[in-house]
């Protein structure tokens, strides 16, 4: 569902802020990026843990409480060589909140996993989109029932 969204979300530029027409003008959509795929099933998304190479993953799960992202944070936490960016607000109780405010662990799937990725948020959309730019391999975009809101880069 969230995938026809943003279809539909970059069919009106119209309603877009200047500074998001110019990055589009710049960069293009990301439906248009090479090596830039969507994970529509449980089997795509399962595929992107088998990525070794530098690479971000998007995910609609923003306060991480559930659903395919939490199999990708289980395996990039640990490593510190991964970010992880939060893109809004993240309540209390939920694992976002948890990795967000430092803490060293957090319980997923009944085990505790260490965090010691980088984790960071409410980052400003010209740095996201900016992170988020066609130099870069792009591996897949994870999203269910809502937009990105976390993205996890290796």
């Amino acid at each position: 569902m969230a995938i026809k969204a943003v279809e539909i979300y970059l069919k009106y530029e119209d309603d877009y802020t200047e500074e998001a027409r110019t990055l589009i003008r710049k960069y293009g959509t990301p439906l248009e990026w090479p090596g830039f795929t969507f994970a529509s099933t449980a089997e795509e998304s399962k595929k992107i843990n088998e990525v070794h190479y530098p690479s971000i993953i998007i995910s609609s799960s923003g306060m991480a409480t559930g659903g395919r992202v939490l199999h990708h944070l289980a395996q990039r936490l640990p490593d510190p060589r991964n970010t992880v960016l939060f893109i809004g607000f993240q309540a209390p109780g939920t694992r976002g909140f948890t990795i967000k405010s430092g803490a060293k662990e957090v319980k997923i799937f009944g085990d505790f996993v260490q965090i010691r990725a980088d984790s960071r948020w409410n980052v400003p959309e010209p740095e996201i989109a900016l992170v988020i730019s066609p130099a870069l391999k792009i591996v897949g975009f994870t999203i269910g029932c809502g937009l990105g809101a976390a993205a996890f880069a290796t």
